[in-house]
Order: C-alpha cells, then structure tokens, then sequence
C-alpha cells in the first residue's frame, strides 16, 4: 500500500493532463506484478488532496488505464489461472476483467477451467477467504466461507455450476453440508462445503420471505 501511495505522490510531480496521463500509461505498463498495478491504479483513482479541484488523473483517463490492465488480466488468465498465480489477490483482478469483458468472457473461462482441470474449483473458492485470528493461539488463519463471499463467487460464475464440479470431488456429502466445518477439515474442502451450505441458505432465502409475507 505504501508503495502505491508513493507512485501517487510522484506522478504529482508530473504536469496535470496529458503529460501525467501519459506517465500514468506507461508507468502501469512497466509493473509486471498485476496485483500491484491494481493497487497503483486504484490510489491514481481514489487520490484527491484536500484543497485540490481535480483527481489526480481525470475519470476518462482512469476508464482507459482500467482498461488496459484488465486487458493484461485476460492475457495473463490465458497463461495461467489468475487463482494459482496470485492466490487472494485473483478476486480483484477478476472483477476488473468482468467490469471491461465481451459476452461473459469471465464466467465462460471459469467454466473452462473447472470442466477441464478436476479440483480447480475449490482453489478458487479458497482465495475468497479472509484472514481471522484463532481464538487460543492468536495467529492468522484462513476465515470461513461466508454469505457475503458467497454472493461475490456468484457474480462471476453460476454457482449451480460450481456446486456440479463439487459433487463430483465430494458427492453428496455436499447436500447436506453445514456452515461450520472443524480447522481439521482440509482447507479446500471446507471452502467448498461452506459454499454448498451458502448456496443452500441463498435458495431458501426467498421462499422464507414468501412465508412471511
């Protein structure tokens, strides 16, 4: 974070209008690293001084530096899966990828991968997982697959198909799956089984309101 910050401050450096939008372009260009260049765009985005009339970059600008690097993310998702390459940071990239994609590129990829490497599926639900501190030991850990992760995964890929690609790795010990799942459980699996008991909850959700109403 410190380091975008940094790429902030001196891109003010840089006159105001093209001549800092040029920079900008080329300074993304030049970082390898996609989830930094994520990180660089977003404080070029979000940064706005107190006192100063105009964002750093104006919002045409940022439309096109968004644009670039999720055309770089697609690239990128081609050689490998965004998930193996860089893990918790994959949901962000892919959410940018989406917000530019052409006829549902994102879930039509996901839906690639999960039909043609078994086990994929559940790599990718384990990069939604937060970090939460254990209660005896106080160290970092993977946090548990929630509602709100769920309905994130549900954005970028139908999770009917998700559930399809489960089963085949669980059976139907997916059916009947239950939001806690001990720490013993191999990470992988409760994620997946966390997702399955969401899922669940998700299609329940509507018919208790219909009752209530």
């Amino acid at each position: 974070m410190q380091a975008g910050i940094l790429i902030v401050e001196l891109l003010r450096c840089v006159p105001e209008g093209q001549s800092r939008e040029d920079a900008a372009r080329t300074l993304l260009a030049q970082i390898g690293h996609l989830p930094f260049a994520f990180e660089c765009l977003r404080w070029m985005h979000s940064s706005k001084k107190e006192g100063d009339e105009e964002l750093l970059i104006n919002e045409a600008a940022v439309d096109q530096l968004e644009k670039g690097l999720a055309d770089r993310i697609r690239d990128a998702a081609c050689e490998a899966p965004l998930y193996k390459t860089f893990g918790s940071d994959a949901p962000k990239l892919l959410f940018l990828w989406k917000k530019y994609e052409t006829s549902g590129e994102v879930a039509k990829y996901l839906e690639s991968r999960f039909a043609t490497v078994p086990g994929e599926a559940e790599e990718f639900l384990v990069t939604f997982l937060g970090t939460a501190w254990g209660m005896e030991s106080g160290l970092p850990q993977k946090a548990d697959l929630d509602r709100p992760q769920y309905d994130s995964i549900a954005k970028l890929v139908d999770p009917l198909l998700v559930l399809a690609h489960l089963r085949k790795q669980y059976g139907a010990e997916i059916d009947g799956a239950d939001q806690y799942q001990p720490q013993a459980v191999p990470q992988p699996k409760r994620a997946s089984l966390q997702f399955a008991f969401c899922h669940r909850m998700a299609q329940q959700a509507p018919t208790d309101k219909a009752k209530e109403g």
